[in-house]
């Protein structure tokens, strides 16, 4: 249990040390030309679909149909290479990515786009739906949110299930061979049949995923979400190994090099876990994000595993009251910082999960995170009574703390949901990081330009440029201006001159969000006048109002998680110059001979408090 411990205190600090930013795994997409809700004077002629990170090509479909729900025949989903982004057809490339899709000619009338695929880092499919009109006035569907799979969803639990397990067994198995008459073999016998369960299930959820992706076995071996995963299932046979029932005749020596494979074995599957979880993964992933999420894998396994694992050996063995009432003691030191890292660590996370109040209130993987909140502060509940109750053990404390066990499980089902679904990271949802753009202004070389989009909205806008010498009298006179819109690789459109060192251009902007635009200045005689603006879109304003808000909520639960560690550190600071001072003040004999007379009525009841 101290190499457990010590694990999570590395990777806590590493945590407190390292500040990056999240990751937000499943492919959103973050915006689409035709926007939703637009209305077309003319007919499109592709669809431009803009995703987080890269997607599996052989996985993704888009749809087309009409008013009536008549199927129109379009093209298949192509990667845009004048977007000057990365994109992989078998998703090695964590980047965000654009897809074209081709319209044949389109009559009068509104249009539903039906789009599925697959997050080419963490294979999960993801699925939504947006409508435009020609010509037709269209009601905006709004955001849309990926159910998670049934099937999916419960393998997902039975991994969760064998990890804790896995975490939790060397915290179970160190308070038991404390214990007199009170052996540890059914907890490895449980610990041993869990991570079974768990290596078949994460053998599934592989076969599963490559099933999902469409591309075989070959669009899987070779990416990051292969080596998380043979991390993950490595982690798990190594705890089945070291947890598999020894011959009797060795009864309950302790075996260190099993109890290293054991903890070696929970960290490896939790570190898996962790990359392939939500912050693991993705075009923004970090190792930071990584690390917090192992700390919260590890934490809730101590806690919930070495609370399951120990209400199965106080329940099937039975031991005497004060056999339970040490157990549970020497158990509740160790929850409780098992606990307030998972909170610390669960803040940390939702910062990368959820994106908003409204996020939160309107979907549901919002509501599953508040049923997931709901659960802990009932198990917290039932604790603070199992504690209460262990000053007089009855047959109360072993329905109470049955309860918290059965609490504890439903947790990690939820996680399993949670794990499988779609984060609220919902573009409709959340408030862009940056406003739109109005006017940049520039000093480039000897000359002073500014730059506008009007309307500044995905569809037909018109570039004002202009363009004033800051030398007299001027070096050359300007006889053009370019601008080019996206990719370097595009070409660059002329712009006219209007007057008064001003130029205009036609240009159209396919997507909202940010976008490179290129003005380029030419003077007689003089060398090119070139800059990039970093240009943002906004987004058309959709119908529906924030219900609470939707302001980013990244850096208010942040800010909560450091608030919160920063007390657990002032918490842990206190308790122990207290232990100190009670150390000092106390006769070294003094902690033996109250050791000795807690334990003396279990001495007496000798090898039947095992039974």
């Amino acid at each position: 249990m101290r190499w457990l411990l010590a694990a999570v205190a590395v990777l806590a600090g590493w945590v407190v040390v390292a500040g990056a930013p999240g990751a937000e795994a499943h492919a959103f997409l973050t915006s689409s030309s035709p926007a939703d809700g637009t209305v077309l004077e003319q007919a499109p002629g592709r669809l431009v679909l803009a995703f987080s990170e890269a997607v599996v090509l052989p996985g993704t479909t888009v749809d087309v149909a009409d008013g009536a729900g008549h199927r129109v025949t379009a093209g298949l989903p192509v990667l845009d290479q004048t977007a000057g982004r990365g994109a992989s057809k078998t998703g090695g490339v964590e980047a965000p990515v654009r897809l074209t899709v081709t319209l044949p000619a389109l009559p009068r009338g509104a249009y539903r786009v039906s789009w599925a695929t697959v997050s080419a880092d963490d294979l999960h499919r993801a699925a939504g739906v947006f409508v435009f009109g020609v010509q037709t006035a269209v009601a905006q569907t709004g955001w849309s949110e990926s159910a998670p799979s049934p099937l999916e969803s419960a393998l997902r639990w039975l991994t969760l299930l064998g990890i804790a397990a896995g975490v939790g067994a060397p915290v179970a198995r160190s308070l038991l061979r404390r214990v007199p008459g009170c052996p540890s073999r059914l907890v490895d016998r449980t610990a041993f049949g869990l991570a079974a369960v768990a290596a078949s299930a994460a053998a599934a959820l592989l076969v599963a995923a490559v099933a999902q992706s469409r591309g075989g076995l070959d669009g899987v071996v070779g990416t990051g979400y292969a080596v998380r995963w043979a991390a993950r299932e490595t982690g798990l046979l190594v705890v089945l190994l070291a947890s598999a029932p020894r011959p009797r005749a060795l009864g309950e020596l302790p075996c260190r090099g099993q109890e290293v494979l054991r903890v070696a074995g929970a960290l490896l599957a939790a570190g898996g876990t962790a990359a392939l979880g939500h912050s693991g993964s993705g075009a923004t992933g970090s190792p930071t994000a990584a690390a917090v999420a192992a700390v919260h894998v590890l934490a809730t396994g101590a806690w919930l595993g070495g609370l399951g694992l120990l209400t199965v050996a106080i329940l099937v063995q039975r031991p005497p009251a004060p056999v339970v009432r040490a157990l549970l003691v020497g158990f509740g030191r160790v929850a409780a910082v098992a606990v307030a890292v998972t909170v610390i660590s669960g803040l940390y996370l939702a910062s990368g999960v959820v994106g908003s109040v409204d996020a939160f209130l309107l979907t549901d993987y919002g509501r599953l995170l508040a049923l997931k909140f709901g659960l802990v502060a009932c198990c917290l509940a039932l604790a603070v009574v199992n504690r209460r109750r262990l000053r007089r053990p009855g047959k109360g404390l072993r329905r109470t703390l049955a309860a918290e066990a059965a609490g504890g499980v439903l947790i990690l089902s939820v996680t399993g949901l949670l794990a499988s679904g779609q984060p609220a990271l919902q573009p409709q949802l959340v408030e862009p990081a940056d406003p739109p753009s109005s006017t940049a202004y520039q000093q480039v070389s000897d000359l002073q330009e500014s730059l506008q989009l009007r309307p500044n909205l995905p569809g037909d806008n018109v570039a004002l440029i202009r363009v004033d010498n800051t030398r007299r009298p001027p070096p050359a006179p300007v006889t053009g201006v370019t601008v080019a819109v996206g990719a370097p690789a595009l070409p660059p459109l002329p712009a006219q001159p209007i007057g008064d060192g001003r130029w205009s251009v036609p240009l159209r902007l396919d997507l909202a969000g940010p976008v490179a635009v290129r003005v380029t200045v030419h003077r007689l005689g003089l060398p090119r006048a070139t800059y990039d603006y970093r240009w943002t879109v906004g987004r058309p304003h959709g119908a529906d109002q924030p219900l609470v808000s939707r302001v980013p909520l990244q850096d208010v639960l942040r800010w909560a998680a450091a608030a919160a560690a920063a007390v657990l550190g002032a918490w842990g600071l206190v308790s122990m110059a207290r232990r100190r001072r009670r150390g000092q003040a106390t006769p070294p004999v003094a902690p033996r001979a109250a050791e000795a007379g807690a334990y003396a009525a279990v001495e007496a009841v000798g090898p039947s408090a095992g039974r």
